[in-house]
């Protein structure tokens, strides 16, 4: 939707401030994901899995996401 798009662009220019370590790929892959858009989605999420020195920006409520992209092979 567009609200998710705006809340997503400012939070990305909060988090743009920091070194880049996944955060906005992670962010954006949740969206892709909730949106049905699972291929954005798993290139996103395994992008951050990785800029995140193996997933440190994924908590355990973020289960479902890393089971895709576990699933999906990119773990």
């Amino acid at each position: 939707s567009e609200r998710m798009d705006i809340w997503l662009e400012r939070m990305i220019h909060i988090c743009g401030t920091r070194d880049d370590n996944g955060e906005e790929e992670y962010l954006r892959g949740k969206v892709m994901y909730k949106r049905g858009q699972y291929d954005e989605a798993k290139k996103l999420l395994t992008l951050a899995y990785e800029k995140s020195r193996k997933g440190r920006c994924f908590s355990a409520k973020d289960g479902e996401y890393l089971k895709f992209i576990e699933k999906n092979g990119r773990v």
